[in-house]
Parts: C-alpha cells; structure tokens; sequence
C-alpha cells in the first residue's frame, strides 16, 4: 500500500504551532496544507510559525523537527 503522505518526507517549510503533542516537550501543528505535525523537543510559544523538516511518516502524521 502507496502512503499518500510519502511525498512529505524531507519537507521543509512552516507550520503553525497550536497547541501540546501527546509527549513531554512535544507540540502540535499544521502546515500550509492542513497536515498533522508534531515536532519534539519545543519549548517555545503556541501561535506561532516555525521552520521544520519532516523525518518520519506515521499514517496521516507526520514528525519534524526544528530548523
């Protein structure tokens, strides 16, 4: 089975983040195409934009982290 999502993998753009992921340090956002993305180790402010690059793939979420 293809995953739709494969051709994010290496991304690199903005996210807004919204809000805490389900780990510690960890938060939530979406990007410019409305994608799920969690990114570890944030500890900054919710509401804002940052730069990050997808490294994994997990169904309908993808993870990055901080550029």
């Amino acid at each position: 089975m293809i995953n739709i999502n494969e051709k994010w993998q290496n991304w690199e753009g903005e996210i807004l983040v919204l809000h805490e992921g389900l780990k510690p340090n960890q938060t939530f956002g979406r990007d410019f195409a409305y994608k799920n993305v969690f990114v570890e180790d944030y500890t900054g402010d919710f509401g804002k934009f940052v730069k990050i690059k997808i490294y994994k793939i997990d169904g309908f979420n993808l993870y990055g982290f901080l550029k």
